[in-house]
C-alpha cells in the first residue's frame, strides 16, 4: 500500500509540473514549488516614413512573449496626433500565442502631399488570456517626407495719384504647397527710384498663414504728387520664413506717374537792329526749346518790307539740340547799311522741319531801324535880317537844331552867330510818308558880302547826324 501511495504522489507532481510548463507558469518545478508566474507580452514601437499621396506603407508592430505560453490578447489602434482614416486605417483583432515566440500586427499608413509635423498613433493591447501585459501600447511614428511650402511675392503696379491723395499698392504673397502647419514670414519695403516718405510710406510687419490659407496681401500707401517724374519703383522684401521656404522673395512695385508732361515746345524770338551807314551788321535771333531734349530744326529767311540782298543777306541753316545741352541757340543774319532815308523795314526768319518739339512760334520778325536823317534849309532876307527855316526828317519834336551864320571874309568863312531853335511837330509836311519837325530862326544881317547859313542835327542814340548849308548875299 505504501508503494502505491508514493507512486500516486510522484505521478501527481509530474502532472502538475508538466501542466505548469505548458501554461508557462514560472516557478513550477519537479520539486513541487508552489509559485507559478504567467508569461508576459510586450508590443514594440514602430517608425515609418509616410510616402506620397495615393501610396501606403505598412507599420508592422511586434508582440513578443517572454516564454512559452498558450494565450491571447486583443489589440486596437488608437489616435494620437495621427488620425484615422486620414493618416492610417483603423484595425483591431486578437493575437494568439501557442508556445514561445512573437506575432506581427500590420497597420496601413496612408501617404499624402501635405507638409506636416511627424505624427503618432498607437496599437493598444488589452484583454489578456493566460498572459500578463508587460508593455501594452506600441507607438507608431509617421515621419513626414513632404517638402516645405514656398512663399512668393508678386509684383504690383499702382497709379500714383495727385498731390494730397493716397492710393494703396497691394502686393500678394502666395503660399504654394499643402501644409498643415502655421507659416510665418516677415516683410519690409526698400527704396528704389521711388523713396519713402516722399513717394510711398515705408511698411513692415509679419504675415501669418493658417493651415489652408494660400494668399495674403500687404497694403502699402502711395503718396500722390503733381510732378512729372516718370514711373518709379520700390521693393517689398520677404525674410525670416518659419515652416516655409522663400521662392520669389522680392516684389517690385511700380508707381505709374499720372502727371502729363508739358510738350516740348520751340520758338524763335524777334530781333531788332539799327541799320548802319555802310557795310553789314549782324542781327542775332534766339531759338529756344522749353526743356533740354534731342530736337532739330531748319531755319531760313524770307523777305518782308526789307528785301535781300539790298537790305539783308539771305541765310539758312540747321540746328541740333541735345538732352543734356543748352535750351537756346543763336543764328545771325547780316543787315546791309546805307545812307538812304527809309521807313522801318523788316524781314522774317522761319523755322521749318522741326523734329522732337512742337513749334510754338515758328516765325521771327527782324526789324531794321533806319538811322538816317534828312535836314532841309531855306534862307532869305527880310527887314535887315536873314531868315532861316527848314525841316528835320524823321521828326524829333522837342530836340534842338544848331543853326550857324558865317560871313566870307578875307578868303575864308568867319563864324558870326549860333542859334539853337527847337524842333516842332510830327506832320508829314513833305508828303513823302515820313514825319517831319519844323525849325526856324533869324540872324541880324551883316552889311555886305556873302553869307552862309549851316543847319545841323547832331543826332541821337537812334539816328545819325545830318546837316545842310545855304549861301545868300548879305
Amino acid at each position: 500500500m505504501r508503494e502505491k501511495s508514493k507512486l500516486r504522489v510522484v505521478a501527481t507532481l509530474v502532472t502538475i509540473c508538466a501542466t505548469a510548463s505548458v501554461l508557462g507558469i514560472a516557478g513550477a518545478s519537479s520539486a513541487g514549488a508552489a509559485v507559478i508566474t504567467p508569461a508576459s507580452v510586450t508590443i514594440k514601437d514602430v517608425t515609418v516614413t509616410e510616402g506620397n499621396a495615393g501610396t501606403s506603407v505598412l507599420a508592422v508592430f511586434t508582440l513578443q512573449v517572454n516564454k512559452r505560453a498558450r494565450g491571447s490578447v486583443a489589440y486596437s489602434t488608437v489616435n494620437g496626433t495621427a488620425h484615422q482614416p486620414a493618416d492610417y486605417l483603423p484595425k483591431s483583432g486578437v493575437v494568439k500565442f501557442n508556445g514561445k515566440g512573437s506575432r506581427k500586427v500590420s497597420i496601413t499608413v496612408l501617404g499624402d502631399g501635405v507638409d506636416e509635423f511627424d505624427e503618432t498613433f498607437s496599437v493598444r493591447v488589452s484583454s489578456p488570456q493566460n498572459l500578463v501585459i508587460a508593455d501594452g501600447e506600441g507607438v507608431g511614428t509617421i515621419l513626414d517626407d513632404d517638402p516645405l511650402p514656398v512663399l512668393s511675392a508678386s509684383d504690383s503696379i499702382v497709379p500714383e495719384g495727385n498731390a494730397g491723395e493716397t492710393t494703396m499698392a497691394s502686393v500678394d504673397v502666395a503660399l504654394t504647397g499643402l501644409t498643415a502647419k502655421t507659416v510665418h514670414v516677415d516683410y519690409s519695403t526698400a527704396d528704389g527710384s521711388a523713396a519713402a516718405p516722399d513717394d510711398y510710406q515705408a511698411t513692415s510687419g509679419t504675415l501669418t498663414f493658417s493651415p489652408g490659407q494660400a494668399v495674403q496681401s500687404v497694403e502699402i500707401p502711395i503718396v500722390g504728387d503733381d510732378s512729372v517724374e516718370g514711373d518709379q519703383t520700390f521693393a517689398l522684401n520677404l525674410s525670416g520664413p518659419d515652416q516655409a521656404t522663400i521662392g520669389k522673395g522680392q516684389a517690385t512695385i511700380t508707381v505709374q506717374d499720372n502727371d502729363v508732361a508739358a510738350p516740348i515746345t520751340m520758338s524763335i524770338g524777334n530781333a531788332s537792329i539799327k541799320e548802319g551807314d555802310s557795310g553789314v551788321k549782324s542781327l542775332v535771333f534766339t531759338i529756344s526749346i522749353s526743356v533740354p531734349a534731342p530736337v532739330s530744326v531748319d531755319y531760313q529767311t524770307a523777305n518782308g518790307s526789307a528785301l535781300a540782298p539790298g537790305d539783308y543777306l539771305p541765310a539758312s541753316g540747321h540746328l541740333d539740340f541735345t538732352a543734356g545741352g543748352p535750351t537756346s541757340q543763336s543764328v545771325s543774319v547780316s543787315v546791309v547799311g546805307d545812307r538812304r532815308l527809309e521807313h522801318l523795314e523788316s524781314f522774317f526768319v522761319n523755322l521749318v522741319n522741326a523734329a522732337g518739339a512742337q513749334v510754338a512760334n515758328g516765325q521771327a520778325t527782324g526789324e531794321i531801324r533806319d538811322n538816317d536823317t534828312r535836314t532841309t534849309l531855306r534862307v532869305w532876307k527880310r527887314y535887315g535880317r536873314i531868315q532861316a527855316s527848314g525841316l528835320l526828317t524823321p521828326a524829333h519834336p522837342g530836340k534842338r537844331m544848331i543853326v550857324r551864320l558865317y560871313r566870307y571874309t578875307n578868303g575864308r568863312w568867319v563864324w558870326r552867330s549860333t542859334h539853337r531853335p527847337y524842333l516842332h511837330g510830327t506832320s508829314d509836311l513833305n508828303l513823302d510818308g515820313f514825319p517831319d519837325s519844323r525849325y526856324g530862326t533869324s540872324f541880324l544881317r551883316p552889311r555886305a558880302g556873302t553869307c552862309k547859313v549851316v543847319a545841323t542835327f547832331l543826332g541821337d542814340s537812334d539816328h545819325r547826324k545830318s546837316w545842310v548849308s545855304k549861301k545868300i548875299s548879305c
